[in-house]
């Protein structure tokens, strides 16, 4: 392929990508057994162009951003998962010696919707679709 040509794929995928008006989303994400909301995390939406997060308020809501915007997201079909849902415990110093104390994370929801590769979540997104609502399961040893 000629450089010139490479020049065109480039110049027409940003301006695929930057025309368009991007979708205001967003959602709550909520334990499957109760209703109660995650109040952690950051919910991931991932395709072939774009990648748009939202981070999870303690009430389970969260708005998506794109491109640190809160501006919603590109249309399309979008793999969704859940990244950073643990609650984080102990660190800090130790008020006695003044070492520092360890950190434990422990996950809090099913493993599988903590990655790209294994979530079951998908979406498309167009201008009809503005909320995604996400029932998970809790995490299981």
């Amino acid at each position: 392929m000629k450089y010139s040509s490479y020049i065109t794929l480039f110049l027409f995928a940003v301006v695929a990508i930057g025309c368009g008006d991007n979708i205001k989303l967003g959602g709550r994400v909520a334990f499957s057994d109760n209703g109660e909301p995650l109040q952690t995390g950051t919910v991931v939406f991932v395709n072939d162009t774009s990648q748009a997060i939202g981070a999870i308020q303690e009430d389970g809501t969260y708005v998506v951003s794109y491109s640190g915007n809160s501006d919603g997201l590109p249309k399309g079909n979008y793999k969704v998962y859940i990244a950073d849902a643990v609650l984080i415990t102990g660190g800090g110093l130790d008020p006695n010696t003044g070492a520092f104390l360890p950190q434990y994370e422990t996950p809090l929801i099913d493993k599988k919707l903590t990655n790209v590769q294994t979530s079951d979540l998908n979406i498309h997104v167009d201008g009809s679709f503005k909320k995604f609502d996400i029932q998970v399961e809790r995490f299981k040893k």
